[in-house]
C-alpha cells in the first residue's frame, strides 16, 4: 500500500478536508526546477517498485492497463517481457 501521501497544509487548507491548488504545489516545487508532472510520475514509479501489481497501480492513479505495465516494466526490467506498445 502507499506508504507516503503527499501533504500540504495552508492558510486556506488548514480548516477544510480540500486538497491545496496545482497553482500552491507548482510554485513550492518551482524553485528545486520540479515538475508536477514528475511528482506523479515519480510516485507511480515508486508504488510499481514496491507492489508490483499493475490492477493496483490502476485503480489508485487512474492509469490505463498499458501505462501500469509501462510503468511496472521501467521498475522491474528483469521480471516482464517487451514493453508495451
Amino acid at each position: 500500500m502507499i506508504r507516503s501521501l503527499l501533504h500540504n497544509i495552508t492558510q486556506q487548507t488548514a480548516s477544510t478536508t480540500d486538497p491545496v491548488s496545482d497553482f500552491y504545489l507548482s510554485t513550492c516545487f518551482a524553485p528545486a526546477g520540479v515538475t508536477l508532472r514528475a511528482v506523479r510520475a515519480d510516485r507511480i514509479l515508486d508504488e510499481a517498485r514496491d507492489t508490483e501489481d499493475p490492477v493496483l497501480l490502476i485503480r489508485v492513479f487512474g492509469i490505463s492497463t498499458t501505462t501500469a505495465m509501462k510503468y511496472l516494466h521501467a521498475a522491474h526490467p528483469h521480471r516482464v517481457g517487451p514493453v508495451p506498445h
